[in-house]
């Protein structure tokens, strides 16, 4: 009810959390190529084996200037990269990690033995990340009915979401 925000040696009440852009995205863009080196490494794999071995990176989908800088540090094919959460769900903090790695599931982007990295960010600037060995093999559609995506089924769910964001 009563939200205080402290700058420059004045105090401000605030109905709303800011945040300070800028500073944000240099966190992010510097974090996120660390944390895929760490947890690619700790996992036993050489950077320079990143774009050899490695299926699809799934960063967290909060923007595309983010993840395009850190892919550019990382030295990772862009093609490689998973970046349509983005333009259908926005920045859903770490969650859109596991949505999208749904998508490439259902999409039949992955599949048995392939390795895909998960790396997000969020509140509070904590970060993490995860390598993971994929033990399903390539997604089959159901043919005793339609398939939709999880994205699909969110906005059917979810009627007062808009897809033309």
């Amino acid at each position: 009810k009563n939200p205080i925000e402290f700058s420059n040696e004045k105090t401000i009440k605030r109905q709303y959390f800011k945040m300070d852009g800028k500073p944000v995205f240099k966190f992010a863009v510097k974090e996120m190529p660390e944390i895929v080196e760490k947890v690619w490494t700790s996992s036993g794999f050489k950077m320079e084996d990143l774009n050899n071995k490695l299926k699809v990176l799934i960063p967290h989908q909060a923007n595309l200037r983010i993840i395009g800088a850190s892919v550019e540090l990382l030295k990772i094919d862009p093609k490689k990269v998973h970046t349509n959460g983005v333009e259908f769900l926005g920045n859903s903090s770490a969650a859109s990690c596991l949505v999208s790695l749904d998508y490439e599931y259902k999409h039949g982007n992955i599949g048995k033995n392939d390795l895909v990295c998960l790396v997000a960010f969020g509140a509070g600037l904590t970060s993490g990340g995860a390598v993971i060995q994929w033990n399903k093999d390539i997604y089959q559609v159901p043919i005793e009915s339609e398939h939709k995506n999880l994205i699909e089924e969110f906005y059917d769910k979810y009627k007062f979401f808009t897809k033309d964001i």
